[in-house]
């Protein structure tokens, strides 16, 4: 008879071979670190809010839009996507909505883009 626990088994020693840092270049490190921002997506129906003070462009659904747009002066917006965009407005300038930039918070003109 024995005393010890027999049916557990010792662990496993793991053996260091000196590469196991660099193993993981492509794994979780890749997952949770950002080398370049990703240029964001619009999908069909999403605006595209572009800011004339701090030149920053944040893609928003429908209704963040309208949330973000309220309260706000809308004299131009671009519709479209891409070489088929055009302005419809009023105010056909680069810039033809004045309302708080999502980006930096401040009231300024920026350029509505809707696609279509």
């Amino acid at each position: 008879m024995t005393t010890s626990f027999d049916r557990v088994r010792p662990r496993a020693r793991r053996t260091d071979t000196g590469g196991s840092a660099m193993h993981d270049l492509e794994g979780k490190r890749a997952l949770f670190s950002s080398s370049s921002p990703e240029p964001e997506r619009q999908s069909l129906g999403s605006v595209a809010v572009e800011c004339g003070r701090c030149a920053e462009r944040t893609v928003l659904s429908p209704g963040a839009a309208v949330r973000a747009a309220i309260p706000s002066l809308v004299l131009g917006v671009v519709v479209g996507h891409g070489e088929r965009e055009s302005t419809i407005g009023l105010r056909r300038s680069r810039y033809g909505a004045f309302l708080r930039c999502p980006a930096c918070g401040e009231r300024t003109w920026t350029r509505l883009t809707i696609r279509l």
